[in-house]
């Protein structure tokens, strides 16, 4: 007799589940809602990156771009919910259901379910189209990795949490307010995180009323690789100040500005902020430069980590970071729409010696409608006087079959004939170069450590002139050339003979120079490889100056204000707790 009730049992309960799910399933409304999140998730990790040429997480790291993903979650999950607890209710499936042998017990829970399901399902189709940031060669795994269990993550308290709210509103409210308000407090939460981030100056911006400017670089740090025991160089984030008072430092700075700003007591207040920080995984950008960008104009709940034991005597080898308009259009001085950042491997001086080669200027040419920026460094004669082409030469050709990827099966090949070979990593060459007893960054004669790099480009130049058919020319003075490291994704063109004419024409009436450059174009002549979504570029061994310019310099990293062991476990218990009151209120209430 039970058996026979328990098989009654589970036979209606499961063709009200069945009912029920085909019932919300077939609305045209939660459907394309559906579709709506799906297509904005799409734009956020494929579209938008690809047109940028950024990396997918720069956009979920903006609070602006993922406060927008909790609104839309907001309203996607609150039209499921009055769906499924309002909507049988107005249109009498309600009285329908309660006239069936079902006990209400079996129809709130049957409800719950499907909520849940939807919800669950929401988030597994935004996993899945974030999933595709894995073939994204400009997004690392671990950047992936985060996008992927954020979105999930994300998408599930968001909605649980929102529609939870839907669903304690349903009972009393009839289907359209309760969800103008459930996603009206999701707006809200929206407001005060845009309002707060524009009204309260971020530490910058105190330090900019102050006078004081605070610019972001990038240095290659040799650090030790703990599980081979070997050296390694690493992109490292720093800032270098101007305008500080005699004996203050930037960390002294910035802790004064910090502590002037409200912001850090703000993000603590800050809810919407903290849940849409779930995308990812309440992570701060670990760029420096973009943290340090945003704060120019908005305040950003994240810390900077000053590392004042590094020293940068300790290593000669440093990078300034800058915004080339390399497509900028002749004449008009406007700033490229795209434009991409150039790294500059900059040797100070060594005790009383400057190193070499020293940039005396630059200049911009003109290949196909394209403007690009040629570097040209001044090399001693008594550099490179006592080196032939053909020794140059193989010193490109022995480092290169050295150094370069040994890996025949890669994409990296050498230079062997008239077009020019595909990618190859500057850091792969770098750090092979350097692993080298001799080279060691911490080695007494990094001189001639840095000149033998000077040696290899400029051999690696003069080998790609020769593939071309081409000439490297000397001035009367000095020797001019212009440096790369390796050739793969570099091309050197004639210039049209008309061109050419023309611009040896207008020297010859101005008694101006005839340089390489009046008969070279040179495109993507310096290595090109991606980082943090950003395209970079490095040319090796431009001189900037000296140390003393640097004397403001600190390493840096980022630390997110929002704790990840306090803010994931919190909102997803509320999140929890809400859907808990929603369900008990929901039982409680007869709506037949």
């Amino acid at each position: 007799m039970n058996n026979q009730k328990n098989r009654q049992i589970k036979s209606s309960f499961k063709s009200l589940f069945l009912f029920s799910f085909r019932l919300i399933s077939k609305k045209a409304f939660v459907i394309c809602s559906i579709i709506a999140y799906a297509l904005v998730i799409c734009l956020y990790t494929s579209i938008i990156p690809v047109m940028s040429d950024k990396a997918p997480i720069t956009l979920f790291r903006s609070s602006y771009s993922t406060s927008l993903l909790m609104l839309l979650v907001s309203a996607v999950i609150s039209v499921i919910a009055v769906e499924i607890f309002r909507t049988p209710i107005d249109d009498g499936t309600e009285l329908l259901i309660v006239s069936k042998p079902i006990s209400r017990k079996e129809i709130v829970f049957t409800k719950l379910l499907i909520f849940l399901i939807y919800v669950i399902s929401v988030s597994i189709v935004g996993t899945i189209i974030t999933a595709f940031t894995f073939i994204n060669r400009s997004s690392s795994r671990q950047d992936s990795t985060t996008l992927v269990l954020g979105v999930l993550l994300g998408t599930v308290v968001n909605g649980l949490l929102f529609g939870s709210i839907t669903t304690i509103l349903s009972i009393y409210f009839k289907k359209i307010v309760s969800m103008v308000i459930s996603v009206g407090v999701s707006f809200a939460l929206l407001i005060v995180t845009f309002l707060g981030s524009f009204t309260i100056k971020s530490p910058v911006q105190i330090l900019q009323d102050r006078g004081y400017t605070i610019t972001p670089i990038t240095v290659l740090d040799s650090s030790k690789d703990n599980k081979t025991n070997t050296e390694k160089l690493l992109k490292t984030n720093a800032l270098f100040s101007t305008g500080l008072p005699q004996g203050e430092t930037l960390p002294k700075a910035w802790n004064s500005a910090s502590s002037a700003s409200p912001y850090k007591t703000f993000s603590f207040f800050d809810f919407g902020y903290q849940l849409s920080s779930l995308y990812t995984l309440s992570y701060s950008s670990p760029s420096v430069s973009s943290v340090i960008g945003e704060m120019s104009f908005s305040s950003t709940p994240v810390e900077l980590i000053f590392d004042e034991s590094y020293k940068l005597a300790s290593n000669p080898l440093l990078t300034k970071v800058h915004i080339t308009a390399e497509d900028i259009k002749p004449g008009t001085g406007t700033t490229p729409s795209k434009p991409s950042t150039k790294i500059d491997l900059i040797p100070i001086n060594v005790g009383s010696y400057d190193l070499i080669p020293q940039i005396s200027n630059s200049t911009s040419i003109q290949f196909d409608k394209e403007w690009k920026n040629v570097y040209k460094y001044n090399v001693p004669d008594d550099f490179i006087q006592s080196k032939s082409t053909d020794e140059l030469i193989k010193i490109w050709d022995d480092a290169w079959n050295k150094y370069g990827k040994a890996d025949t099966s890669s994409d990296a090949q050498y230079v062997s004939n008239y077009e020019v070979s595909t990618d190859k990593e500057t850091l792969d060459f770098l750090n092979n170069y350097f692993k080298q007893p001799g080279h060691s960054l911490n080695n007494s004669d990094i001189v001639a450590v840095l000149r033998e790099l000077c040696l290899i480009q400029l051999g690696g130049l003069l080998k790609l002139s020769q593939v071309k058919n081409l000439t490297v020319k000397d001035t009367e003075t000095n020797k001019e050339y212009t440096t790369i490291l390796r050739l793969g994704g570099s091309k050197i063109e004639r210039k049209k003979p008309e061109e050419v004419s023309k611009i040896i024409r207008q020297k010859e009436e101005t008694n101006e120079q005839i340089k390489i450059e009046d008969f070279l174009s040179l495109r993507g002549y310096t290595t090109k490889f991606k980082w943090n979504g950003n395209t970079y570029k490095i040319s090796l061994l431009g001189g900037y100056g000296n140390s003393v310019y640097y004397k403001n310099f600190v390493k840096t990293s980022t630390k997110s204000l929002l704790n990840k062991n306090y803010t994931i476990p919190l909102w997803i218990s509320v999140s929890v707790v809400v859907f808990a009151s929603a369900s008990a209120l929901y039982f409680k209430r007869d709506f037949a």
